[in-house]
């Protein structure tokens, strides 16, 4: 596997973590909402219908900024096409600044202002890093993982398809990490509730340290 692709492997596990991990905080201290896996989003805001303009609008602006967030990565995976370690260092460094500014300013922008900025951040990191190896991964929305996973096992039990059985491992990997996001998050918030913000900031700050790293060595070799 080249360099540019494990470091692509290693980031988007790193950002499936954390979305199980901002889900699960914006689910426990925004009542209910959801930032990431936009399936969960959209049933919550049809079931909060009958409780008024309050209880939507949380999701409506989710939705809106992960589909913002979206389309803008597209433009900027497009505009910054080759793979490098500098170029995943600045995909990487966006993170951290969104992060640390929703740490720094989370009282002030409101549950609203919450819902856009990380529903938008959310629909960023899922567009640029999604990719585990040669295997495409949504990471997350674990609805359509667990079902590919579930059909690439049947191919691997009964049909003895080689390839299958590596996107299952990759997939399942997938989902794993994803769930240690959201029990990290949810032991956390019950002593760290006012300090979440900040680490997952901290934590993006390591991984951008360890890239930095890994991307100096590599243009010493």
């Amino acid at each position: 596997m080249l360099l540019t692709d494990k470091l692509m492997t290693a980031l988007t596990l790193w950002c499936t973590f954390l979305m199980g991990y901002l889900d699960t905080y914006a689910f426990l201290n925004y009542d209910d909402l959801l930032v990431s896996a936009q399936t969960g989003n959209l049933v919550l805001l049809g079931a909060n219908l009958q409780n008024g303009l309050s209880d939507i609008l949380p999701h409506v602006a989710s939705f809106g900024g992960f589909l913002l967030g979206a389309f803008l990565a597209e433009a900027l995976v497009e505009y910054t096409a080759k793979n490098s370690s500098r170029k995943f260092a600045v995909f990487i460094l966006i993170q951290i600044i969104v992060l640390f500014g929703v740490a720094s300013f989370e009282s002030l922008i409101g549950v609203y202002g919450f819902a856009v900025v990380l529903g938008a951040f959310s629909g960023y990191t899922l567009t640029v890093f999604n990719r585990v190896g040669s295997t495409k991964m949504n990471n997350g929305i674990m609805t359509g993982n667990v079902q590919k996973l579930m059909t690439q096992l049947y191919r691997v039990i009964f049909l003895r398809e080689k390839d299958a059985w590596h996107v299952s491992r990759v997939i399942l990997i997938g989902v794993t990490t994803f769930v240690a996001g959201i029990f990290t998050s949810a032991l956390l918030y019950i002593n760290f509730s006012g300090h979440m913000m900040m680490i997952a900031a901290s934590l993006s700050v390591i991984v951008f340290v360890a890239l930095v790293v890994v991307g100096r060595r590599v243009s010493e070799t």
